[in-house]
């Protein structure tokens, strides 16, 4: 009996408290009516205080100026000082008092204060005592002051917007509604909670019971249970321990696998970037970074578009693969870092594959080609090169001994000839032999491949001999030098590039065709390298010559070789340089030589033997 008392009393317990929380709810609802309703209170006292304020400043502006309206910038001061919206006067005189003693409909000057104002409530205003009006759920609130001016009466209409007393009352309405709705719902939900808090008591005694950890015949339903559960949650405590173990060893297993794949990651030389399935960016290697000029700590995390965004190839390929949904590879990508450093990558794109097959996402793996590339094509310049060496020693040699013969019999015959016409022409046979010569001397600087005397060589001084030089060349032709500094050190061959200068000036002299103009040179410096740019407003390079500028005896004038050009370029490349022309703006053509400053080229300038006479 007494343990079917202690479950009575449980259930009783269990309704009281119920009933209770009801009751609770009531009565906060209505705590928060009544702060609701002292607050607007407060607020509306607030307001009429603050409106019957500015009536009385304006009914005493009025006795000051002896004026029966107030001048527009004392008004707007008035509405400013005390946030009023409007302020209408109007003078209550015969008509209108016997209007609203008589609850006549009033003239347009009160439709204006207020649409809806009627005379029957401005019978205060008639005994002299102010007339507060608020609309309920309006954001304002209106005062209407009677004031004696000059022997005459006036009303004074004042109007003042309010945020909070609106909402206060839509709060208050709101407050009402819900109070009643709760008395209603108040049996419902005290029977329906009921049964909710009971109903799992009973479900979980019927599961206890299904788990063999509660006895039937023992009445004590609430003790019962908690020594059921209590057994339960010992058993699970066991087999958590077990679990922690598990969990411990796996992952053990697991950061040592990442500490390995870390490894792995950062030991290959190839770039290794993995997207999850959202393309949003997994891990990047130390590899990786470098070859796209990026720091790889911020990258992790961030969407594929972002971290590819410099690099359009790149991205290209990847929108490909998720488009596609198979493998993607590409040999040769052209890239620029953020650094301005120019590389060509070998890139591929692989899909991640769990254990059951299913896709996690790709991985993107890439191979820096630029030095290999550029090894590749000077080993190919040079066997092309050496080829052309061979081929035109031989040719060469035939030719001077050719040539050596015709001048030999040109001046044998010039001495035996008396005309004169004859002597004049044998000059010019020798003249063009001797030009002959002097082609071949200039094939054999190009195609022989050049012994490079490295030292330290200071590119500024050089411009500024050369300058000189042509200066007295061309005295025609205002040559300019701006240098960023005094030094422009470069490690290289001074005379090749002396030589490399000296003919791309004498180029921007002769585009002038003999003409008068002005040669501006310019020595910059940037990042790693040190920059020439040679400017003329000369005739410039046409659209169909751009394309054989360095292409070997090509020539855009008559009397050139075609071979200063193409050799400049062999120059410059061996030094690890570059050269590039463009159109001027303002007519004619820039050509840019940039040079590895000192000890800042990636290649090593290869050497072979030739005779000083080639340099």
């Amino acid at each position: 009996m007494r343990q079917k008392r202690k479950s009575k009393e449980f259930r009783l317990e269990i309704r009281l408290g119920l009933i209770l929380i009801v009751l609770l709810l009531a009565i906060l609802d209505f705590a928060a009516y009544y702060t609701l309703y002292r607050v607007g209170h407060t607020v509306e006292d607030q307001i009429r205080e603050e409106l019957t304020e500015a009536a009385v400043v304006i009914s005493n502006s009025m006795t000051r100026l002896n004026l029966a309206a107030l001048p527009p910038g004392l008004e707007g001061n008035i509405k400013e000082k005390y946030s009023l919206s409007s302020i209408e006067i109007i003078q209550l005189d015969y008509d209108r008092i016997i209007s609203i003693k008589k609850g006549l409909e009033l003239d347009p000057d009160f439709q204006k204060i207020d649409s809806t104002l009627v005379s029957g409530e401005l019978g205060d205003l008639l005994m002299n005592r102010p007339l507060y009006r608020h609309n309920s759920g309006s954001d304002s609130y209106q005062l209407l002051f009677p004031s004696d001016f000059m022997g005459s009466s006036y009303l004074i209409a004042v109007l003042k917007p309010s945020n909070i007393l609106g909402p206060i009352e839509g709060a208050m309405r709101i407050l009402v509604f819900f109070g009643f709705l709760t008395a209603i719902v108040i049996i419902f939900v005290s029977v329906r909670l009921l049964h909710t808090v009971l109903s799992p008591f009973d479900r979980l005694k019927e599961k206890a019971e299904k788990s063999g950890h509660y006895d039937r015949n023992n009445e004590d339903e609430v003790g019962q249970l908690i020594n059921s559960y209590e057994e339960i949650i010992n058993d699970l405590k066991a087999k958590e321990l077990e679990l922690v173990k598990l969990n411990r060893i796996i992952t053990q297993k697991a950061a040592d696998l990442e500490i390995y794949n870390n490894y792995i990651l950062k030991s290959v030389s190839a770039g290794i970037i993995t997207l999850d399935s959202n393309r949003t960016t997994s891990t990047i290697n130390r590899a990786a970074g470098e070859i796209l000029g990026l720091e790889i700590s911020p990258l992790v995390g961030i969407e594929s578009d972002c971290l590819l965004g410099d690099f359009p190839q790149l991205k290209s390929i990847v929108d490909k693969y998720y488009e596609i949904g198979e493998p993607v590879s590409q040999n040769e990508i052209k890239i620029k870092t953020i650094n301005k450093r120019e590389s060509i990558l070998a890139a591929s794109v692989s899909p991640l594959i769990t254990s059951s097959g299913d896709s996690i996402g790709c991985a993107i793996i890439l191979n820096d080609q630029t030095t290999y590339i550029k090894l590749q094509e000077e080993l190919t310049l040079n066997r092309q090169m050496a080829a052309l060496g061979e081929m035109s020693a031989g040719l060469a040699h035939q030719l001077r001994n050719s040539i050596a013969a015709i001048v030999g019999f040109a001046k044998l015959i010039e001495k035996k000839a008396g005309d004169n016409s004859i002597r004049e022409n044998i000059k010019i046979l020798t003249q063009e032999a001797m030009q002959a010569e002097t082609l071949i001397a200039r094939f054999l600087d190009y195609s022989r491949p050049l012994k490079v005397a490295i030292e330290d060589c200071n590119l500024t001084e050089q411009v500024s001999e050369i300058k000189a030089a042509m200066e007295q060349k061309y005295p025609n032709i205002i040559i300019k030098f701006e240098a960023a500094n005094d030094e422009a050190i470069v490690s290289g061959d001074s005379l090749l590039l002396k030589q490399v200068l000296a003919n791309i000036i004498d180029n921007a002299c002769k585009s002038y065709n003999g003409n008068g103009g002005a040669v501006t040179i310019k020595s910059l410096s940037a990042e790693q390298n040190h920059i020439i740019e040679i400017i003329d407003n000369g005739s410039g390079i046409s659209e169909p010559d751009k394309d054989n500028v360095f292409t070997p005896f090509f020539s855009g004038s008559p009397s050139g070789s075609g071979l200063g050009l193409p050799l400049a370029l062999k120059i410059v490349a061996l030094h690890g340089g570059m050269i590039n022309f463009r159109d001027n703006p303002d007519g004619g053509t820039i050509f840019s030589i940039s040079i590895p400053a000192r000890d800042n080229r990636e290649l090593p300038i290869p050497s072979s033997e030739v005779d000083s006479s080639s340099k």
